[in-house]
């Protein structure tokens, strides 16, 4: 949102128009550990900016569709309405992909691509998923939480809030790794199970045990650990293979597609832009007027 906000604001009478398949934009991520425990009562109250507010800035948000198809050689897109599966084209001057970022988690753990009880932190609908299966399990059921960075932490305490019995499984040797030095982690680790969570540091992963569509337990070098619904936090990687893209896209052409790392990164058509294709040459300003007529942006296009 920041990149279409910035062509706008470049230049008016620019046509921009933003593609996601979600029904929200512009949100902290970091609170929905907050609403799954309670104390954000909306999901609504975690958003930077209504929907609305974009629109009064003239651009054009189409939530709900999914990019599903990029032809740079006609300049056109496909996209897909994500609840009636209704497919339409339309077409644009300049393109930038702001797919945000997917958990690493599938990738690791193939089995758990279709398994219903495993969630993981990637949009404001994770935390809706997460608090919803959570309650309908009920008190006493067992949570197991992959990782114990900052969002695994924060939402063990959350699903403790709701009841649950939780298990913290950390792959090194202490709990926050990249954050604290092991005396504060001790500390920390104690608190926790003072709080009653379980915690077991030393324990990657494996595999997961899938009995119809649903994990069962974890499985590590100390045990199995059973639960009810697993949340996995073990990071996250840039989304750049969600789109269907034709071949030899002459990604060194800043009138074609400009894809950015990260979402926040002002569109200046300069190098302060940073291309996910490594082998893209560096980016210089073009001489170029933004757009001919008129400019469409599509970010965010990634798919249900």
């Amino acid at each position: 949102m920041s990149a279409a906000s910035r062509a706008k604001r470049l230049k008016p009478s620019n046509e921009v128009i933003v593609f996601d398949s979600s029904r929200w934009v512009s949100f902290a991520l970091c609170g929905i550990p907050y609403y799954i425990g309670g104390e954000v009562s909306e999901l609504e109250d975690l958003l930077y900016y209504p929907p609305e507010e974009f629109t009064k800035r003239g651009i054009d948000l189409r939530l709900g569709k999914a990019v599903v198809e990029v032809d740079p050689d006609s300049k056109t897109l496909a996209y897909k309405d994500v609840k009636t599966g209704s497919v339409e084209k339309i077409t644009w001057d300049k393109l930038v992909l702001a797919t945000g970022a997917r958990s690493k988690a599938p990738k690791i753990w193939p089995e758990v691509r279709e398994a219903e009880n495993v969630f993981y932190i990637v949009h404001l609908d994770s935390g809706k998923y997460i608090k919803d299966y959570a309650k309908a399990l009920g008190p006493g059921k067992r949570a197991i939480v992959v990782g114990s960075g900052y969002v695994g932490l924060e939402i063990a305490d959350a699903l403790m809030k709701l009841g649950l019995k939780v298990t913290v499984l950390e792959a090194l040797e202490q709990v926050a790794p990249r954050v604290l030095d092991p005396e504060l982690a001790k500390a920390l680790e104690a608190r926790l199970r003072e709080s009653g969570v379980e915690v077991v540091t030393s324990a990657p992963v494996e595999q997961f045990e899938i009995v119809n569509g649903k994990a069962r337990a974890a499985v590590t070098p100390k045990g199995r650990f059973e639960g009810d619904m697993f949340v996995l936090g073990v990071g996250k990687v840039a989304t750049t293979v969600y789109v269907k893209v034709t071949p030899n896209i002459p990604m060194s052409n800043p009138a074609c597609i400009m894809p950015l790392a990260n979402p926040l990164h002002f569109v200046t058509l300069s190098t302060l832009m940073t291309p996910l294709d490594e082998y893209s040459p560096p980016r210089k300003k073009p001489t170029a007027n933004l757009s001919r007529s008129s400019s469409t942006i599509a970010a965010n296009p990634a798919c249900a």
